[in-house]
């Protein structure tokens, strides 16, 4: 007889014997057997032949689902059996991801809606709002709840500045997201004063927007790091007291300023690959952090994909899965590729969070740590000042929302029911000097843990 069962969106139910048996019957009272005739549309089965199963939903479906089986009394067929599994929604928290924009020096930007929204995502397309974590270091900022924001920076100021936020379906708050502010230094014209007189020289520099310090006469004069001072006098070029010698002071080549370009993740079973991308500029550094579910020190993951040689930076799989970081460097700009992270031990649920990086050298120093239990924390030395450092976690135990340490942010975060959890942060600012730094998880477990980390430098 037909039988009908609920479930749990992204939850596996589990019915015991005599399970799709209970309610059949056989004239002579004989032992009953299930056989599936038919498998469900919208998630994975396994029927056991004394009526119990096991039913897995396809990740994030809701709805309505169904199989078919026959009981068998040891000599014949029943009719055809339809059992429905009614699976409920339940709310995914959105993903929110790590944005980047460009002001120019004592210049306000304003970015319109949906702003950092643009690139977050919602499994039920529910509307999305900003909420905003911690402000930028070098400016103002106002963010509205549309995603659209004016940034205003420090007065003269250039260089990296960066601003975190969630995003909220009306439900849940997504992982933290980092936007990054590339201030750009602008070019102030210099007035040519030669020959002009005081008076009109000074008139000259103020209009510039320039002020006249204290000029120095010793022969040590200090010129600023990437300028050049040329003169090319002609053979027995004389020099009489008191005329004017030419300098010409150059800029030397602009700086390069470490920042996020775009994140991109996978989250499933078994081979991960994700969406096609591309990079916003040649020579850019991508950085794949993928963890792994799996048997202890055997489990290990194979990153390709984008055309490029992809190399293994720090693995930990010490206690049961993997936690992984591979890099590869795009000598020319990427347009729509992907990349693939591969299990040796197949079967088991693995996340794949791509991250590109503009004015990226490589990597520096990497570290990892594992532990059967304990808050999860790892540290390294960084090795050069303004670095950027990430690490990816697996909790191979249990689903438990991370507690970062102070000045950490949360990049990716994805607790499977039941199961495990992975997830990738990082510090909120860049590295001021090399030294000792920490990842860490503030709150202690009873669960097992592999953790790895790594250093982005600049150019």
């Amino acid at each position: 007889a037909g039988d009908n069962y609920s479930a749990t969106e992204d939850t596996a139910i589990a019915i015991a014997a005599p399970g799709v048996l209970t309610n059949d019957t056989d004239v002579e009272n004989s032992a009953l057997t299930a056989a599936l005739v038919s498998g469900p549309a919208h998630g994975t089965l396994v029927l056991n032949a004394n009526g119990s199963f096991t039913y897995t939903p396809t990740a994030n479906y809701n709805g309505p689902d169904s199989f078919t089986y026959k009981a068998n009394d040891g000599t014949a067929d029943s009719n055809v059996a339809t059992v429905t599994i009614t699976v409920a929604a339940v709310n995914d928290a959105p993903i929110a991801a790590n944005d980047s924009y460009s002001a120019a020096e004592n210049t306000p930007l304003t970015i319109a809606a949906p702003g950092v929204l643009a690139n977050d995502t919602d499994v039920e397309n529910s509307a999305l709002t900003a909420t905003l974590v911690s402000g930028p270091t070098h400016g103002t900022l106002v963010l509205n709840a549309n995603g659209s924001f004016t940034y205003t920076p420090t007065a003269n100021y250039n260089g990296a500045d960066t601003f975190s936020y969630k995003a909220n379906d009306g439900l849940a708050l997504s992982n933290v997201a980092i936007a990054s502010i590339t201030v750009t230094a602008v070019t102030v014209s210099v007035p040519n004063v030669v020959n002009l007189t005081q008076a009109a020289a000074s008139a000259a520099i103020a209009s510039a927007g320039l002020t006249v310090g204290t000029v120095s006469t010793a022969p040590s004069t200090t010129v600023p790091a990437g300028s050049v001072i040329s003169q090319n006098p002609s053979g027995g070029t004389l020099v009489s007291p008191g005329s004017a010698v030419a300098l010409v002071v150059s800029s030397g080549p602009p700086p390069v300023t470490l920042a996020v370009d775009k994140v991109v993740v996978a989250d499933g079973s078994g081979t991960q690959i994700t969406s096609p991308f591309s990079t916003s500029a040649a020579g850019e550094l991508l950085v794949a952090f993928a963890g792994s579910d799996g048997p202890t020190s055997s489990q290990t993951l194979q990153v390709s994909g984008a055309g490029l040689s992809w190399t293994l930076v720090k693995r930990a799989n010490a206690q049961p899965g993997t936690a992984e970081i591979w890099m590869a460097i795009a000598t020319n700009q990427l347009s729509n590729v992907t990349v693939t992270s591969t299990p040796t031990v197949t079967g088991y649920r693995q996340s794949l969070v791509v991250m590109l990086f503009t004015g990226a050298a490589g990597v520096g120093a990497s570290a990892v740590a594992s532990a059967p239990s304990g808050a999860p924390a790892v540290s390294l030395t960084t090795t050069k000042a303004g670095s950027f450092v990430y690490g990816i976690g697996f909790d191979w135990d249990g689903d438990i929302a991370r507690t970062l340490g102070a000045g950490q942010v949360m990049v990716h975060e994805w607790p499977i029911a039941g199961s495990g959890t992975f997830w990738v942060q990082t510090l909120l600012t860049p590295v001021a000097s090399p030294g000792l730094v920490q990842l860490n998880d503030t709150a202690p477990t009873a669960d097992r843990w592999d953790f790895a980390m790594v250093e982005i430098v600049s150019k």
